[in-house]
């Protein structure tokens, strides 16, 4: 309803017999027509003035809907350069398979590893369990292969 106020939109509650519900359960019960005729006969709400405090910068978007005082857009995007895959930190065997398959299939070389770290990391859980706490053993995951790759 708030947001309704604040851009002088329309309300429409559907209600069968009486009983709030939404559009499906009218759509279900009464068919397509009923939803027509309750969304024909929504009921406009009054604009809410949005009034600044004292205190508030009256240059807010809110201040004024009519769009005059709205602040120049920001982008979202950067440009970044990306940083190159670590691939000297997979063991020889796994780095020149994922060389070779990358070279083959064009694909990118990030995508390669991480497909080839998924594969080893899923083969290893039924062969390698960890202990995280005094009660709490359980496969070892993707993730810490990767961050603690040294101690395994």
């Amino acid at each position: 309803m708030k947001a309704a106020r604040l851009v002088s939109g329309r309300i429409a509650i559907p209600e069968i017999k009486g009983r709030k519900c939404d559009f499906w359960d009218v759509w279900h019960e009464c068919g397509p027509d009923a939803v027509r005729k309750t969304l024909a006969q929504a009921q406009p709400k009054i604009k809410k003035q949005i009034r600044p405090k004292e205190s508030e910068n009256t240059q807010s978007p809110l201040n004024d809907l009519g769009g005059s005082n709205w602040p120049t857009p920001q982008t979202f995007t950067a440009k970044l350069e990306p940083a190159a895959y670590p691939l000297d930190a997979l063991p020889n065997l796994i780095r020149e398979a994922v060389e070779e398959v990358a070279g083959f299939v064009k694909a990118p070389l990030p995508l390669v590893a991480c497909s080839a770290l998924g594969a080893l990391s899923l083969a290893a859980q039924a062969h390698v369990d960890i202990k995280r706490a005094e009660r709490l053993t359980g496969p070892v995951a993707h993730g810490f292969l990767i961050k603690n790759r040294r101690e395994l």
